[in-house]
């Protein structure tokens, strides 16, 4: 179903976004939970903060057959990557104030692995799935929110002109990278909310963790930062306005015990035999800690013997 309504100042808060992916021999499940917000506050001293635009005040949803469109953009997204996958059902929900939208997205991808003799390997190319078409909830558009609602700000600072007699800089930066404010289009102009191509780094060059018998969780990180810092210095006390729309999110690949990773491809034991593994590694463990505890043990009671007495 689609549903969409106002919502007033203040309800939305930035919290942390997360892309979770969870590979299981049951299947794979996926859910995004994502923030874009502006004005965001700044750790640079003698600094002020302020939005590039106006987000519509909205709250809406979509599941079902009023997904169909979103179904497909992500569906077409998604076997772009890899050949064959299947996004059977989607559900989408947004909520926004002037300066921040929130969102969740949760789906599934089936055919994108494959067992034989025990092992299973899936398939996770896809993850860096990127949505090229737009959608929206009612009028409010989605992906294309950044060209929609804050481009023309931005684009409207790139054009300030710097006098007033003091000393002033205007930064533009994406990404963390450095731009003449005179490609403020050319940078912005594209930016996606459903765009994760940066996650096609190989998996084994993500950070990983893992504990003893435990899931494997593998990170990293995707979004983007439009920032555009005034560096004003007068009679040598400097001070900074910035402008910036954040959308940072991590992302977390879980993973079997024992699983192995490479390049695109996740593979783990299937039919038990991770635990088994399991237990083994417990019982050589135990057996060496029993080891070192009758070690030390006998050690102290070298120690205590009284020395023997010559005759």
């Amino acid at each position: 179903m689609v549903g969409i309504g106002t919502v007033t100042p203040g309800l939305v808060a930035l919290a942390n976004a997360d892309y979770l992916i969870n590979v299981a021999q049951q299947g794979i499940n996926i859910q995004i939970s994502g923030e874009l917000g502006q004005g965001v506050p700044s750790g640079i001293a003698n600094a002020t903060t302020y939005p590039f635009g106006h987000f519509p005040m909205f709250e809406g949803h979509l599941s079902g057959e009023n997904a169909s469109f979103l179904n497909k953009l992500l569906g077409d997204a998604i076997g772009a990557r890899t050949a064959g996958a299947h996004v059977p059902s989607v559900s989408f929900y947004a909520v926004s104030n002037e300066t921040v939208m929130s969102y969740s997205l949760n789906f599934t991808v089936e055919t994108i692995s494959m067992e034989r003799s025990g092992i299973e390997r899936v398939d996770v190319a896809w993850r860096s799935f990127a949505v090229k078409d737009d959608f929206g909830l009612g009028t409010v558009s989605i992906n294309r929110i950044f060209s929609t609602y804050l481009e023309k700000g931005v684009l409207a600072v790139a054009q300030e002109q710097l006098g007033g007699g003091v000393q002033r800089e205007l930064l533009l930066y994406v990404n963390g990278r450095l731009h003449p404010r005179t490609q403020a289009y050319a940078v912005t102009n594209n930016l996606l909310l459903f765009n994760f191509s940066s996650l096609g780094v190989p998996l084994e060059r993500w950070d990983a963790s893992s504990g003893l018998g435990s899931p494997r969780l593998l990170q990293s990180n995707t979004g983007y930062n439009v920032t555009f810092v005034e560096k004003t210095t007068d009679q040598g006390e400097v001070s900074y306005v910035i402008g910036n729309a954040v959308y940072d999110l991590s992302v977390v690949m879980k993973t079997p015990a024992f699983s192995y990773v490479s390049g695109n491809l996740v593979t783990f034991e299937t039919g038990g035999v991770n635990s088994t593994y399991a237990v083994m590694l417990i019982v050589v463990f135990a057996c060496l800690g029993v080891f070192v505890s009758t070690l030390v043990l006998d050690r102290r009671l070298q120690m205590k013997r009284p020395p023997q007495r010559r005759k």
